[in-house]
């Protein structure tokens, strides 16, 4: 009898202890399931329309690694943190999202801390540059020949295609005025369009403006 009175008594005790602690082993073993693995989220192309011949997949945040992972048709884009630096990393996908895959000399190109991945658009290469709000660099690329099609400034806003080959892209000639908030500028840009294919700038003869610091 005694035994049989210890060994219930002994039972809901530990019945009591699972069901007390059982939401914290739960919540332990969903955190290790997702810093160990990537987290796929929802991808949005937030500067360009969405290519036809490259399209945008999936997108992995990498919480072990601090890595963020951007897949399309054609490619896959690893941004991680390298000596306390933001590094950005552009291979031919190889339908793997583990970085380990991928050997440099997989490797099509790569760009450090001043500059920000902003999507591709066919085989093109968009990429941002600056550190500041307002008027910023934006720099194409065509891969995998790494051809430097265009350089120059924008103003932060999504990519505005006028055909699957042509964008839009604006021209600052130095004029800006102030405006009533002494931390903010007015600047006067003359918008172009780009051919991504010939490289032809034409004066579209349109003005905007831009307000910021």
């Amino acid at each position: 009898i005694y035994i049989a009175i210890t060994g219930c008594i002994l039972f809901n005790i530990i019945k009591v202890m699972i069901m007390k602690y059982i939401p914290t082993l739960l919540l332990c073993f969903l955190f290790c399931c997702t810093a160990t693995q990537p987290m796929q989220e929802s991808a949005v192309n937030e500067y360009l329309k969405d290519s036809p011949s490259n399209k945008l997949t999936s997108y992995f945040r990498d919480l072990e690694n601090f890595q963020e992972i951007i897949v399309y048709e054609k490619y896959i884009v690893f941004s991680f943190y390298k000596s306390d630096k933001n590094m950005v990393e552009v291979y031919l996908n190889k339908n793997v999202i583990e970085y380990s895959k991928y050997r440099k000399s997989d490797l099509i190109i790569s760009f450090s801390p001043e500059n920000f991945f902003l999507g591709f658009y066919q085989d093109y290469l968009f990429i941002d540059s600056g550190t500041a709000p307002g008027l910023r660099v934006l720099k194409i690329i065509s891969l995998p020949a790494k051809d430097l099609i265009y350089k120059g400034i924008w103003d932060g806003q999504k990519i505005e295609f006028i055909d699957d080959v042509t964008i839009k892209i604006p021209k600052y000639n130095y004029e800006f005025t102030a405006t009533s908030n002494p931390a903010l500028v007015k600047y006067k840009l003359y918008m172009y369009s780009l051919n991504l294919r010939t490289k032809k700038l034409t004066d579209l003869h349109e003005i905007r403006y831009l307000i910021s610091n």
